[in-house]
């Protein structure tokens, strides 16, 4: 018996391609606009910061996992923090600590 791989790609039209980025680029206007002037407070204030009180801030937590350990169903804590989750080619879920 032969197996044989198949792959069918089927390209977004040309004009639909265009009128996508079109929108993209309006929403990222939009979005730059209305937050500039959370920017400009926010640039304004960390300008008046002392080193010595950026010094006592308190650095995020910063946490590896592979991608299975993700659930959108968790809630954010107030401390700063960021999960940075990997795809390990071959890594099956149980090896992860997460049943198959």
């Amino acid at each position: 018996m032969n197996v044989i791989g198949v792959s069918l790609i089927q390209p977004m039209p040309r004009v639909i391609a265009e009128q996508f980025h079109d929108l993209i680029s309006v929403m990222e206007e939009i979005v730059e606009q209305a937050t500039e002037p959370v920017r400009e407070r926010l640039l304004a204030w960390s300008k008046l910061q002392s080193p010595q009180g950026i010094s006592s801030w308190e650095l995020p937590e910063l946490i590896h996992a592979v991608d299975t350990d993700f659930t959108a169903g968790r809630k954010r804590s107030r401390s700063p923090g960021y999960t940075g989750y990997w795809y390990i080619e071959g890594l099956h879920p149980s090896a992860c600590g997460n049943p198959a």
